[in-house]
């Protein structure tokens, strides 16, 4: 069952990493048309179900990262 289980988890953890690249590839398409950071946001929260917290959330992530 543990193993079943860590299966799961990596792949949960595959799926959020993906959507994350996706959100950001997004939001960095939006602001170089807009070069409006806020509208970029809000375009991507709406297509992702998001809301823009949680695009903002990953775009902080993303600058902890680099």
């Amino acid at each position: 069952m543990n193993y079943e289980y860590e299966l799961y988890r990596a792949k949960q953890e595959g799926i959020e990493e993906g959507e994350a690249i996706g959100i950001i590839k997004l939001y960095d398409a939006l602001l170089d048309i807009l070069s409006d950071e806020n509208e970029a946001t809000e375009r991507t929260a709406r297509q992702y179900g998001k809301s823009r917290e949680e695009i903002a959330a990953v775009l902080e992530n993303r600058m902890k990262n680099n």
